[in-house]
């Protein structure tokens, strides 16, 4: 499995054509914008008691949104309801397990920044994730509409079968922005750093 990351929104279509004509099945991609949460609830986010550390952490670091109308196949939702195609609210869905380090309930609002522009959404749903899926998946996920107009890029991921590893030489020659994290290379790694210390 691979993952590739930063693509570029002109880039997109070439390198979904590039990867069908390796005989790769095309891959779905998922769109990426960075932001900063700066306030809960209207309250600046320094002011906001977050309940764990590992929620401080996420409130005060940049973090990864994308915009989705399903539900992902490794997601559910554990509370509240996923969005309608006729939503007009910006929402937001958590992971529940970040949901509770934070401290947030359902209703709460997150005002993110991006690029000095400002935009708030509501908490409607939190969510459990199958991490081990190998496919794109976020800790914040917003409904369509409210995120789009900021500049993002794209992930995906796909399966390369052993005969097909030339074509990661190909790929960044061809597309010297995308970054190719190959995940069986860096499990075979830690496993023999493992041997080794054992």
């Amino acid at each position: 499995n691979m993952f590739l990351i930063n693509i570029q929104p002109n880039d997109r279509a070439a390198l979904g054509d590039f990867l069908k004509g390796e005989g790769v099945a095309a891959p779905d991609f998922t769109p990426l914008v960075r932001a900063r949460i700066t306030a809960v609830n209207g309250r600046p986010v320094a002011e906001f008691p977050a309940a764990t550390e590992r929620g401080r952490h996420e409130l005060d670091d940049e973090v990864n949104l994308t915009w989705s109308s399903v539900l992902g196949p490794d997601n559910e939702v554990v509370s509240g309801h996923w969005w309608d195609g006729g939503a007009t609210e910006p929402q937001v869905s958590l992971e529940e397990e970040l949901r509770a380090a934070i401290g947030l309930k359902l209703g709460d609002e997150l005002t993110y920044t991006i690029g000095g522009e400002t935009f708030t959404v509501r908490l409607t749903n939190t969510r459990h994730v199958q991490w081990d899926s190998f496919r794109p998946n976020f800790f914040m996920v917003l409904s369509p509409g409210a995120v789009e107009q900021f500049a993002h890029t794209f992930i995906t991921s796909l399966y390369v079968g052993p005969g097909q590893r030339s074509l990661t030489v190909d790929l960044v020659r061809r597309f010297p922005s995308v970054s190719v994290i190959d995940i069986g290379a860096v499990i075979d790694q830690v496993r023999r750093t493992m041997d080794r210390a054992s």
